[in-house]
């Protein structure tokens, strides 16, 4: 205690957390400190040893007014107000279409709620964001217990005007203690002696709460160019592109990963386009999104995996990818890009350059183009195929006793494959993954990993590849040794920070070391699933 505050240990938390190998932990020590007057005060201060050295905590200082403050009203006759009300506050009270702010709805109960639901609340004309579980904790009021039920939501205005939100209604199953009754002569059979408690249904609701949304100015003209996306992300933006600058062979596509992260509203965004040669072709995988909190507020990161699929060989430099922001804080907008693309597309084997059909249809050479003048000109012979010429040759009846033989064999070859070579086909799927070996850069490496092991963690044999939540769920299904699980997500980490960061350009030792390591981890778990 001091002479501004009286304080009560409420308890302590820790947390640890593991991020591409680096662990780190916290412990919190909570305290509530109830002020004994108001004005100005002055925090305890106090001391705490970390690695056998004493640290100072130093005083806050804080300004204590006298509030007067009206309890929500509670629409159950019967129920004092004081033992339970509902609450709601608002992170901010304006801002910008498109900003994010935080809304936290406050149940105070002294009694104990055992059925409600804090996921029912409609907000129209916003974009909600669910912020984590319900939290319940235990606070005090004037000295006395109370329960605080809380649960936040990330809201998106997405139109301007002044706002209104109606009232937050929940409806509650509570249990409260039943009174004593006027007969009673002796404490020995109150109902508060065996702490006899009768179920009640309640309604409480909060006060209807104004909110003001200010409109986006206008683009300023140097900035309304194309771009990626139409949307515009209200706040915080950070934009990565992940591509190796290998060449590839005409017919082939090259895949650029683009990493978009924001705590502004980028769940519109669907799909990327760029400004593209004439002739090459863009293809969008489905996004992979990752939420996070951070800070108090929502986060969502966003995973394109995009194919250009050129139709010439060439070097070719594309610009890069690009999003419209505008900064509430700075009131101004921004345009956030990527590097440059920039890759070779070899000709094909047969040293072709163009896929570029002729207009009309398929491409032929004409006689000229052979190097004949129409005296010269011949009609070239066409050789016969082998199904013509057993057509020519052979009889019906001859053709339905080969077909039928054929059939027969075929039948016979699938049924010993299926019945002698698939158990240990199934037993060991890709055991010398030769693809690893021929990786040249990580963002190869990490997609032939994540076949491989998507082809152990494939029960169905259908060879699909997992991504993202799905690959995380079958790795906690079936990796069921915490060590082994650990080790594969340390791994994957890595494998996603090198490729899609800024140690994308590792020397070959290191290359040759994850893909040891990534071997290993697939005979690993090869190991784990015989056992």
């Amino acid at each position: 205690d001091s002479e501004d505050f009286t304080s009560s240990y409420s308890g302590s938390s820790s947390n640890i957390q593991i991020v591409n190998g680096q662990t780190t932990s916290q412990v919190s020590y909570m305290f509530n400190l109830t002020p004994k007057r108001a004005g100005t005060l002055r925090t305890p201060t106090g001391t705490i040893e970390i690695d056998g050295q004493l640290k100072t905590i130093k005083p806050l200082t804080v300004p204590i007014t006298v509030h007067h403050s009206q309890q929500p009203t509670s629409s159950s006759p019967g129920t004092p107000l004081k033992d339970v009300y509902l609450v709601r506050d608002l992170s901010k009270n304006k801002v910008f279409e498109g900003e994010q702010l935080i809304t936290t709805l406050k149940l105070y109960s002294r009694l104990r709620v055992t059925r409600g639901s804090f996921d029912s609340f409609a907000y129209d004309g916003f974009w909600k964001e669910n912020l984590g579980e319900p939290r319940v904790r235990t606070i005090r009021n004037n000295g006395k217990p109370i329960a605080l039920h809380e649960v936040q939501h990330a809201l998106f205005p997405l139109q301007s005007g002044d706002i209104e939100l109606p009232p937050a209604i929940l409806k509650l199953t509570v249990q409260e203690p039943m009174k004593s009754g006027p007969m009673s002569g002796f404490r020995l059979f109150d109902p508060d002696f065996f702490g006899m408690t009768r179920t009640k249904e309640i309604t409480v609701r909060s006060e209807p709460t104004t909110l003001q949304v200010l409109p986006l100015p206008p683009v300023p003209e140097n900035l309304r160019g194309a771009r990626s996306h139409e949307q515009i992300v209200v706040g915080d933006l950070s934009l990565s592109l992940g591509v190796d600058t290998d060449s590839v062979t005409l017919g082939e596509g090259k895949t650029v990963v683009v990493n978009v992260e924001s705590d502004g509203n980028i769940r519109p965004i669907d799909s990327l386009t760029l400004e593209i040669p004439k002739g090459m072709k863009i293809y969008n995988d489905t996004p992979e999104e990752v939420v996070a909190l951070r800070g108090g507020r929502f986060f969502l990161k966003k995973r394109f995996r995009i194919s250009l699929v050129p139709d010439h060989a060439g070097d070719y430099e594309i610009p890069g990818f690009s999003l419209l922001r505008f900064d509430p804080k700075a009131q101004k907008y921004e345009l956030v890009k990527t590097r440059l693309i920039h890759f070779t597309v070899a000709p094909s084997p047969s040293g072709q350059t163009s896929l570029a059909p002729a207009e009309g249809g398929r491409e032929t050479a004409s006689p000229e183009q052979l190097g004949e003048t129409s005296s010269q000109r011949v009609y070239r012979y066409q050789e016969e195929t082998i199904l013509e010429y057993l057509g020519r040759t052979i009889s019906w009846s001859l053709s339905l006793f080969f077909f039928t033989l054929t059939l027969l064999l075929f039948g016979t070859f699938w049924v010993v494959k299926n019945t002698v070579f698939a158990p240990a086909v199934a037993a060991s799927p890709r055991s010398n993954h030769s693809g690893i070996e021929r990786t040249s850069n990580p963002l190869q490496l990490r997609e032939e990993f994540v076949r491989d092991l998507s082809q152990l963690l494939d029960s169905s044999g259908n060879r699909e590849v997992f991504r993202g939540y799905l690959l995380e769920t079958k790795l906690q299904e079936q990796i069921t040794e915490a060590a082994l699980l650990t080790a594969i997500t340390r791994h994957l980490d890595r494998l996603d920070a090198i490729s899609y960061g800024s140690g994308a350009n590792i020397d070959l030792h290191q290359l040759q070391e994850l893909i040891k390591e990534s071997k290993r981890l697939l005979k690993e778990i090869e190991s784990f699933q015989r056992a």
